[in-house]
């Protein structure tokens, strides 16, 4: 399969990889917009990760749960920020 692609690299490639990813990483920040406008409607179709971390806690009092979606969550965070950061160092 590997010799079937042909191998395409651009240096432009890696800016437009950071960008996507750091624009990616926004979108699990919009925990403030949803609660002031729509609070998670309707019918929960703008519940983002942060937003269900928050009911669990808050609304349905299983504070155990909510840490541990945080700390799965936080984790995951961190392995994209790894992955995300070893592809695109520069190689000399």
């Amino acid at each position: 399969m590997a010799g079937i692609l042909p191998r395409y690299t651009s240096p432009a490639d890696a800016d437009r990889l950071r960008h996507y990813h750091s624009e990616c990483a926004v979108g699990l920040m919009v925990f403030d917009y949803i609660k002031a406008t729509t609070d998670g409607g309707p019918g929960f179709a703008t519940m983002s990760i942060a937003m269900e971390i928050y009911k669990h806690a808050f609304t349905d009092m299983k504070f155990a749960y909510s840490s541990a979606e945080s700390t799965v969550t936080f984790l995951l965070i961190t392995v994209i920020a790894i992955i995300q950061l070893w592809c695109s160092r520069v190689k000399e």
